[in-house]
């Protein structure tokens, strides 16, 4: 048996295994004891998740090792759709529009009522986010932040199908054209909203191409223009299917907690300068109440690079 050990983002442990005379599979093992019951939840999320245009890979066994609990899944051979984004075609950016509108609706026609649900589990996450910020990360743009967001009327919205973790990382386009979500997420409220603001975060912020931001000529311009296409085409189409056109409002502050939550989990001193300057640009639009047709304007990618998107701020690298 081959095992190869992959790449993750949560902390848990990940691995190819390849048994002799069986097909490939990826084995997920929890990070610790305490992440065991955030696990078992994510993992029944993918096993239940049902969708029209999305493809799920099977779960096939779960199980512990050594008091960590796991699961394997079935392997899907492709390429994620932030790699595909590096060299497909025009009309290849439209399937990815169209597939990721498809999710968005479809999530969206499950909602369910839950009075103050949502504004209640914001509440929180603003609380326990703003204690969990380090000090030396907590700048004048960052309280700003949490400040304009602590002032937001969120609208009161019920609970729905989600993915819970909808970024271009976790869409895998496999070999045979077709759409697999990966990697599904709990959350503290279960909602297409997160979805949405997830997907804005690569599309307007650039969060899955931080990376590629830090090495000099990492991204081409053909991949920023390709990007700043299925960002627009994205915005046009999903203004057609949204029950209600002020969500938007709640979709950019979702956004903006997102970014904010990303802060403790830096350790690349250049990426928290990358991701005070998409907060300050989402932030200060927002106060303006002109985000939406900033975005829609924008002749460049990422956000923080269009000229005037930012306020004077401060974006001091943070000392540890």
């Amino acid at each position: 048996m081959q095992q190869v050990e992959l790449k993750g983002h949560s902390g848990c442990r990940i691995y190819l295994i390849i048994p002799e005379g069986s097909s490939a599979l990826v084995r997920k093992i929890s990070k610790d004891v305490e992440y065991n019951q955030r696990l078992r939840k994510q993992c029944f999320k993918q096993k239940t998740y049902r969708s029209n245009y999305a493809h799920v890979p099977e779960v096939l066994e779960e199980g512990m090792i050594k008091d960590l609990y796991y699961y394997d899944m079935e392997y899907v051979r492709g390429i994620s759709v932030s790699s595909l984004l590096e060299s497909c075609s025009v009309d290849k950016i439209e399937s990815i529009s169209n597939f990721l509108v498809n999710i968005v609706d479809e999530n969206q026609k499950t909602e369910t009522f839950d009075e103050n649900g949502w504004t209640s589990a914001i509440a929180h996450k603003l609380k326990s986010t703003f204690d969990n910020i380090p000090k030396r990360c907590c700048n004048k743009t960052i309280k700003e932040s949490f400040e304009l967001l602590s002032n937001h009327k969120w609208t009161d919205i019920g609970t729905s199908s989600s993915h819970g973790d909808l970024t271009l990382e976790n869409i895998i386009y496999s070999y045979d054209e077709k759409f697999y979500l990966i990697d599904f997420l709990d959350t503290f409220y279960e909602t297409w909203i997160i979805d949405m603001s997830k997907i804005l975060q690569d599309l307007v912020v650039g969060w899955a191409f931080r990376h590629q931001f830090m090495k000099t000529d990492a991204i081409s311009e053909n991949t920023k223009i390709r990007i700043l296409l299925l960002n627009k085409q994205f915005i046009s189409s999903i203004e057609d299917v949204l029950v209600n056109e002020k969500l938007w409002d709640d979709i950019y502050a979702c956004l903006l907690l997102n970014l904010l939550r990303i802060i403790p989990y830096i350790q690349d001193d250049r990426i928290h300068v990358f991701l005070n300057k998409s907060i300050n640009t989402i932030m200060s639009n927002i106060e303006r109440g002109g985000l939406y047709e900033f975005i829609n304007t924008a002749l460049r990618w990422p956000i923080y690079e269009v000229p005037g998107s930012q306020t004077k701020m401060d974006v001091n690298v943070p000392r540890r």
